[in-house]
Order: structure tokens, then C-alpha cells, then sequence
């Protein structure tokens, strides 16, 4: 009987001394407050605070362009002039093809010659927020 008791009091202390390990290491790597934001926000929300509206990636500035303009239909060329990646990977729809009629401009602050193809005399602003610009061909 004693054999038993002492083997259930190890199992008991070596399942204890797991569970503190596994909490302590849960709370370094930030793992309830990662899943209070996930519960907290929704993806729409997550991927604002990450990407930005205006600025970034400006990935809010091209979802607001294309709802509020009902360009859903199509890919559009974005470019972003800040060191970011191109965001187009968010909204881009492979079975369709690029429409050369629309441009979004991110963190775009004048003639840029040196780094887009992009020509401001051939096109006309639509819309724009800060540094965002939705531009259409004429």
C-alpha cells in the first residue's frame, strides 16, 4: 500500500511541476493576452491594426476604395511608395484580370519618377485620403 501511495505522490508531483512549467512558458510568450485579442477583435479589425488605413501597407485604404466603389470585379495595380510590401495579395483574384483604368497610389507624396511606372498627367483623382489615392484613366 505504501508502494502505491508513494508512486501516486511522485506521478502527482512530477504532473504539478509539468503543469507550472507549462504555464510559466505559456505566460512568456504572451499566449492569453494573444487569445483575449483574438476573442476580442475580429479579422477586419486585426488586420487594420496590422496593416494599416493610410499609412503601411494601407491595406483599409484599398478595402474601403474597393467596397465603396464596387470594384470587387476587379484586380486593380496598387503601389505603395514607403518601404512596405505590396498589399495586393489581400484583395488580388487570380481569375481575373488586371484593370489598367484604376490605380491606388499608398503613401504617395508627389512625382516620383525614380521608383513607380505610375503617370499622374493620364489619369484623374477619384478619391483620396491623406497620401491614398484612387486614381481613374481618362
Amino acid at each position: 500500500m505504501t508502494l502505491l501511495t508513494t508512486n501516486i505522490k511522485s506521478f502527482i508531483k512530477n504532473y504539478i511541476l509539468i503543469i507550472f512549467i507549462l504555464i510559466f512558458f505559456l505566460s512568456k510568450i504572451d499566449f492569453f493576452k494573444s487569445i483575449y485579442i483574438l476573442s476580442e477583435n475580429n479579422l477586419e479589425n486585426r488586420m487594420l491594426n496590422n496593416y494599416g488605413y493610410c499609412k503601411n501597407e494601407g491595406l483599409g485604404f484599398v478595402k474601403d476604395v474597393i467596397d465603396k466603389f464596387k470594384l470587387e470585379k476587379t484586380n486593380i495595380n496598387i503601389q505603395n511608395f514607403d518601404d512596405f510590401p505590396n498589399i495586393s495579395w489581400a484583395v488580388y483574384d487570380y481569375t481575373q484580370n488586371l484593370n489598367p483604368n484604376f490605380y491606388i497610389l499608398i503613401n504617395y507624396r508627389g512625382k516620383d519618377t525614380n521608383r513607380s511606372k505610375f503617370n499622374a498627367d493620364k489619369f484623374k483623382l477619384i478619391y483620396n485620403f491623406e497620401n491614398c489615392y484612387l486614381f481613374e484613366k481618362l
